[in-house]
C-alpha cells in the first residue's frame, strides 16, 4: 500500500531514470543549473530557499554572550557562515516537503512506516518512521527523536541491536518516542548514487561537500517531521559518528531541535581529522579551519540541551573531545546554563552508540 501525502506528485520513475542516466555517463544526477557557482563558498539555492530566510529564522543567538568564541572563530558564528562553508541548503520555514508512505511492518512490537521524502535537489531520500507503542494520533502529540545514521545504513540505527548503532530507534519507540531516521547518500538504499567519497569529490567542484548534501537532507527530514499534526514541539536529534555530526550540525542550524545527542564525533577539525588522520576523508571540509573549529559549531546550540559522548576506546579521541568540551562548557557557563551541556566517556566503549546514556538523555530533556 502506498499512501500519497504530498501536495504535488513527484515522479519516482523520473528519479530512477535520472539515476540510470547518471550511471550511464558516470556523473552524479544533480542538475548544475540548480547550483550557484558564482562563488566557491556560495549556497546551493533551490526554489525552496533564500538567503534572507537564513538570517531571519535560523541565526543562532550567541550575540548576547561575551566577545569572541574560545575556538578559532572570532565573534559569534552564524548559520549563514556555517551553511556556506559546508554547502548546505536550508528550506524556508513554511516550505512543505513532499513525501510518501510506501509500506508498513512490525519489528519487535514497534510499527515501522517506510517512505521517502524529496530533498532540495529532487532526490528521493528513504526514511523510517517508528511509532511509539502507545500511538494514538487523535488524542495527543508525541516527543520526537530524529536519529541520523552513521556510516553503514539506516537499518542499523533503526533496528540492528548487533551493529555499532545498536538499533537505538526501537529502544526509543518502545519507551514512547516517535522516531524518524533517513538513509545517507551513497549508503544503504542509496548506494546507486555512487560511493559517498565520490559524491563528496563531485560536490567540491561547486564549493560543497558530501556532508553539506546530507545535512541538507537532514534539515529537509526535520522540516517534514514537523509537518505532522501529532508531533510536539519537543524534538531531539541524535546519532553516532556521521550521525553525531549531523545531530551537531542540525542542532546548530535549527532551533526547533531542543536536545542534541552527539556520540563518537566531538573533537577538533584540526586534530581529529588533520594531524591524527585516522578517519574517513569525507570529514575534511575544504577550508573549514579558515573559518571555525568544531567547538565553535557546538556553541551555536546554546542555550539548548546537548550531550557529547566519546567512548573510552573510541577512535574519535576522548582527549580531543575533552579539550573541545571545555570550550563549549565555558560558553554555557558564561550564558548561565552550565547544566544544559554534558560530556561522558563511558568505560569499555569503542566507536558505538551508548543506548542507556542516549535513552536517559532524551527522557530527561524531551519528557520533562
Amino acid at each position: 500500500m502506498k499512501k500519497e501525502i504530498t501536495i504535488a506528485v513527484f515522479s519516482t520513475s523520473f528519479f530512477l531514470s535520472s539515476i540510470a542516466w547518471g550511471a550511464a555517463i558516470g556523473t552524479y544526477p544533480k542538475s548544475l543549473h540548480e547550483l550557484d557557482v558564482s562563488n566557491q563558498h556560495s549556497l546551493s539555492i533551490s526554489p525552496s530557499q533564500s538567503n534572507d530566510s537564513l538570517t531571519d529564522e535560523l541565526q543562532i543567538g550567541n550575540k548576547d554572550l561575551y566577545g569572541s568564541l574560545p575556538g578559532i572563530h572570532k565573534g559569534p558564528l552564524t548559520s549563514n557562515e556555517l551553511v556556506r562553508v559546508f554547502g548546505i541548503t536550508v528550506p524556508k520555514v513554511d516550505f512543505k516537503v513532499r513525501y510518501t508512505e510506501e509500506s508498513t511492518r512490525v519489528v519487535e512490537g514497534v510499527v515501522c512506516v517506510e517512505g521517502a521524502f524529496t530533498s532540495y535537489d529532487g532526490v528521493d531520500i528513504p526514511y523510517y518512521q517508528l511509532l511509539p507503542v502507545d500511538f494514538r494520533p487523535e488524542t495527543r502529540d508525541y516527543s520526537v527523536v530524529i536519529l541520523y545514521s552513521g556510516h553503514g545504513n539506516m537499518d542499523q540505527i533503526a533496528f540492528d541491536h548487533e551493529s555499532y548503532q545498536k538499533g537505538l530507534g526501537l529502544t526509543l519507540a518502545q519507551h514512547g518516542f516517535m522516531v524518524f531516521t533517513m538513509e545517507n547518500r551513497g549508503m544503504g538504499k542509496l548506494t546507486n548514487l555512487g560511493d559517498h567519497n565520490r559524491l563528496d569529490a563531485i560536490a567540491r567542484l561547486t564549493g560543497g561537500s558530501w556532508y553539506g548534501e546530507i545535512t541538507s537532507d537532514a534539515l529537509y527530514l526535520l522540516q517534514m517531521v514537523t509537518q505532522h499534526s501529532y508531533v510536539s514541539k519537543r524534538v531531539g536529534a541524535g546519532g553516532v559518528s556521521t550521525g553525531g555530526a549531523l545531530s551537531l550540525l542540525v542542532g546548530a542550524i535549527n532551533r526547533r531541535v531542543i536536545a542534541s545527542y552527539v556520540q563518537g564525533y566531538l573533537g577538533s577539525y584540526r586534530t581529529t581529522f588533520g594531524t591524527h588522520s585516522s578517519h574517513d576523508l569525507c570529514n575534511n571540509i575544504s577550508g573549514i579551519l579558515n573559518h571555525f573549529d568544531m567547538s565553535d559549531v557546538a556553541t551555536m546550540i546554546f542555550p539548548r540541551h546537548v550531550m557529547f559522548v566519546n567512548g573510552e576506546y573510541d577512535t574519535f579521541s576522548a582527549d580531543d573531545a575533552r579539550k573541545a568540551f571545555r570550550q563549549i562548557q565555558t560558553r554555557y557557563s558564561q550564558g548561565g546554563y552550565p547544566s544544559r551541556t554534558q560530556f561522558r566517556v563511558p568505560k569499555n566503549t569503542g566507536h558505538e552508540i551508548s543506548t542507556d546514556i542516549a535513552l536517559k538523555f532524551f527522557m530527561e530533556t524531551l519528557k520533562e
